[in-house]
């Protein structure tokens, strides 16, 4: 009977535990689904409507060192405050003029 019972309860190879998501992989899944409810991910404002217009043809978007930043927003030198210049842009656009 023993024989059985432990085959029953067996609970097979130990799992390993699941690998917890890095910082930066918590913050791309935050801010795509920030973007899929139509906000920002960085100014936390409406996206732009019509869309069609990104960051990157904004004027509030800036260069820092090597990462894209938005005078909208509080910047730091982490990467919490870096822009996509590919994010569909926020209602706070203002056209780049060249």
């Amino acid at each position: 009977m023993g024989d059985v019972t432990d085959r029953l309860f067996d609970a097979g190879p130990e799992t390993p535990p699941a690998k917890a998501l890095s910082s930066d992989r918590r913050r791309t899944l935050r801010q795509r689904s920030d973007i899929a409810r139509g906000i920002h991910p960085l100014t936390k404002v409406e996206l732009l409507r019509p869309a069609g217009r990104t960051c990157g043809e904004c004027v509030h978007s800036f260069k820092r060192d090597r990462w894209w930043k938005c005078d909208r927003v509080e910047t730091t030198g982490g990467p919490g405050t870096d822009l996509r210049v590919s994010w569909l842009a926020c209602a706070l656009f203002e056209e780049e003029t060249t």
